[in-house]
């Protein structure tokens, strides 16, 4: 049973049919945003289905706006006023089909394409754009498929210069006043466009929604001349995702004037507040470039501890071995911070670090009863830089001889330890600190699993 239903206007389109097999419902269909665009406008499609069953539906997701595929569920086609197909942009590879989601009983699905990203239309005239899904919907053990297809007229005229601003100011508009989807489409909508109107925006999308509008906008910066974009550029330096980092620097690394950001960068370096200088620094060390090398060593004199010890493991993620004798230096220091610093710049560079010299900041932070946050980065580095070494490193600072549950330090290295692969598993038993005297049965429990471990250990030496 099939029913059709749309309503037309000067902005869009929108039809939708409501499919029918046996005890399976759903309304579906495609929406245009607009059916009149200016040539090289981004347009946007909706897909939506409605939930008309009286049971949940299973429903695989068609794909993905930010990076259509080839294998994606949707087909977006067009021809010109002579019939002629117009050439798909699409490419093979790329994002893997996302997982199959479940829709309510009355619940909807609504999935964003950008036609930009399969289609461009050559040239202003009159076209006929068609979107299409094979939809395929199980509820329970039945499963359902059907063939949801429109034709939209499309007009794609020439745009003025005041109509052109109109449409990077409404899509501008989503990225600073939108939600997390609309500052992703107005960040990849502006992507689309060549033209230095969009630089505040995409700007402004570097310090909202997700990690994934943010890349994109780095990207879309990438294009134009460094002396318009390296300052947004810093902005992603400072990025909390590392990926956003990474990239930022990748892009300001082939700018044209990358000179003015090492200057900038440099200066705020040396006479910023702490904040800023500590900032700065994390940016130089992500750009990867040998020209934040000599600002980066000046750092490790700062006067504030945070700004040194950002220098030192910047100098590691910089990448050039020849400047290990800073990290060397600074791993020799009396300071831990600093010394805690070189082993992680040092796992940048060399991707692992010597246990001897994590057992030394092990037993320097027991012996000088050092912060608690001291200790959870020493022992994040050994995790993921001491290699097979890690646990024999771990097991070599403990005191073996003593079961009281009250030695929190034997606590916590057996249960760091015990989380690395191939060691006993065995402090689900070990009797915890109740507040008081230990009873003899205490004791005893926790005399033997400390047996346990240090038979471990003896069969497993430090090199």
């Amino acid at each position: 049973m099939l029913m059709a239903f749309g309503w037309t206007g000067a902005t869009g389109r929108c039809a939708e049919e409501i499919y029918r097999q046996g005890d399976l419902a759903v309304k579906a269909g495609f929406s245009l945003d607009s059916a009149e665009v200016l040539h090289g406008m981004p347009l946007f499609v909706s897909f939506r289905l409605v939930n008309r069953s009286d049971r949940v539906l299973r429903y695989p997701e068609g794909g993905d706006f930010r990076n259509p595929i080839t294998s994606s569920r949707f087909v977006v086609t067009a021809v010109d006023a002579t019939g002629a197909r117009l050439k798909s942009k699409l490419k093979a590879g790329g994002m893997p089909l996302p997982s199959v989601s479940t829709v309510p009983v009355g619940g909807e699905r609504v999935e964003r394409l950008l036609v930009n990203q399969w289609l461009d239309f050559p040239a202003p005239g009159k076209y006929e754009l068609t979107c299409r899904r094979k939809l395929i919907l199980a509820m329970d053990e039945d499963e359902q498929t059907f063939d949801v297809k429109e034709t939209f007229p499309l007009v794609v005229q020439r745009g003025t210069a005041t109509q052109w601003r109109d449409v990077i100011r409404d899509y501008g508009s989503r990225i600073r006043n939108g939600s997390r989807q609309g500052v992703l489409e107005g960040t990849y909508a502006l992507a689309e466009i060549d033209s230095e109107q969009v630089i505040p925006y995409l700007t402004a999308s570097l310090s909202r929604g997700t990690y994934m509008n943010r890349l994109k906008a780095i990207e879309a910066l990438g294009r134009y001349p460094g002396d318009l974009v390296a300052r947004s550029l810093m902005i992603a330096l400072r990025d909390p995702d590392a990926a956003v980092r990474r990239e930022a620097g990748r892009v300001l690394r082939r700018l044209d004037g990358i000179e003015n950001v090492f200057r900038v960068l440099g200066d705020q370096a040396r006479s910023g507040t702490v904040t800023e200088r500590r900032v700065a620094v994390e940016a130089l060390a992500v750009t990867g470039d040998r020209r934040a090398l000599p600002l980066l060593v000046i750092a490790m004199e700062d006067e504030n501890s945070s700004v040194r010890e950002a220098a030192v493991h910047g100098i590691g993620m910089l990448g050039f071995r020849d400047a290990d004798t800073a990290l060397k230096d600074a791993i020799s220091s009396e300071d831990i911070g600093m010394r805690l610093a070189g082993m992680r710049g040092w796992g940048e560079l060399y991707v692992s670090v010597r246990v001897e010299w994590l057992t030394d900041v092990l037993r320097q932070i027991r012996r000088e009863g050092l912060e608690e946050t001291y200790l959870a980065a020493t022992l994040q580095i050994l995790h993921r830089r001491s290699g097979h070494y890690g646990a024999s490193a771990l097991l070599s600072v403990v005191d073996f001889s003593d079961p009281d549950p009250r030695n929190t330090w034997n606590r916590q290295i057996l249960a760091s330890a015990e989380a690395i692969k191939g060691v006993p598993r065995l402090m689900a038993e070990y009797a915890p600190d109740r507040g008081r005297s230990p009873s003899a049965r205490d004791i005893e429990t926790n005399r033997k699993i400390l047996e346990g471990y240090e038979q471990w250990y003896r069969a497993h030496p430090l090199p």
